[in-house]
C-alpha cells in the first residue's frame, strides 16, 4: 500500500500558527523560483474531477480549481461532478495545527480501478500513479484563520485548497516565506502576507518541469478487475 500525507502551515508574525508535514525530494525549477519539490505518484489522466460533501463552499473549491486549470501546465483541467472522484474533498477534524489535508493513493492500492483505464497498459497499475487524492479541511481551524486575517471561509478555503491541489499535483512546501518577489501557493503564508489566492508563475513553472515529456492519457472507460497487476 502506498499513500502520503501531505499539511498546510501558516505563520503569522513570529508565531507558527500551523504545522506543516511533508516528506519531499528537492529539486531546482529555475533560476528565478526558488527551488522546489516533488514527490510521486503522478497523475497519468489528461482530465480530473472532484466531489465535495461539506459545509464549506463549494464555489471557493471551484474557483481553487479554476485558479489551477488558468494554466496550460498545469498537469490537467479539474472539474466539478463528473463521472470520476479523482479529488475527493472532505470536512475532518485535524491534528492541531493543520488546515488542510492531501492523502495521495497509488494505482497500487486500488484492487478496482474505479472504470479508469492505462490506454496504453490496461492490465497494470502502477505504484508511481495516482489514483486519487483525499483533501481534508479543518473548518474549527480555518475559522481561527478567519479571525486572525479579517478574512472569509470562502477565502481562506480557496487558498487551503489551491495549496492542497498542490500537493496532489506532486509540489511540497515551499519555505521561501515572506518573498512576495516570486510566491508560491506551496509557501503556506505567501497567500496571507502577499494577498493572493492561487497558484502563481513560480507554481505552475515547477509543474511543467515535473511532467514535462510525460504523456497523459484520456480515460478509456471499462476495467477488468481479474487482469492481474
Amino acid at each position: 500500500m502506498f499513500s502520503k500525507i501531505r499539511c498546510l502551515l501558516v505563520r503569522r508574525s513570529q508565531v507558527v500558527v500551523f504545522l506543516a508535514c511533508l516528506q519531499t525530494l528537492s529539486i531546482v525549477a529555475t533560476a528565478s523560483c526558488p527551488p522546489g519539490s516533488q514527490y510521486n505518484p503522478k497523475w497519468r489522466w489528461n482530465y480530473l474531477y472532484y466531489t465535495y460533501y461539506g459545509a464549506a463552499s463549494v464555489a471557493a473549491i471551484d474557483s481553487a480549481t479554476q485558479d489551477w486549470n488558468a494554466s496550460l501546465s498545469s498537469p490537467a483541467p479539474i472539474s466539478q461532478a463528473g463521472p470520476y472522484n479523482d479529488f475527493q474533498f472532505r470536512d475532518s477534524v485535524l491534528q492541531a495545527g493543520r488546515l488542510g489535508q492531501t492523502t495521495a493513493h497509488s494505482e497500487a492500492e486500488v484492487a478496482v480501478c474505479n472504470n479508469k483505464r492505462d490506454v496504453i497498459y490496461p492490465y497494470c497499475y502502477d505504484l508511481g500513479m495516482m489514483s486519487y487524492g483525499v483533501i481534508e479541511f479543518d473548518l474549527g481551524q480555518i475559522q481561527d484563520v478567519q479571525t486572525n486575517w479579517n478574512l472569509t471561509q470562502a477565502q481562506v478555503v480557496r487558498k487551503v485548497a489551491a495549496h492542497e491541489i498542490g500537493h496532489a499535483f506532486d509540489l511540497g512546501d515551499d519555505g521561501s516565506y515572506p518573498n512576495c518577489d516570486n510566491p508560491s501557493i506551496m509557501d503556506s503564508a505567501q497567500p496571507y502576507y502577499c494577498h493572493f489566492d492561487g497558484p502563481q508563475a513560480c507554481d505552475f513553472e515547477w509543474t511543467a518541469t515535473y511532467y514535462s515529456g510525460y504523456t497523459r492519457y484520456p480515460y478509456a472507460g471499462g476495467c477488468d478487475p481479474n487482469w492481474p497487476c
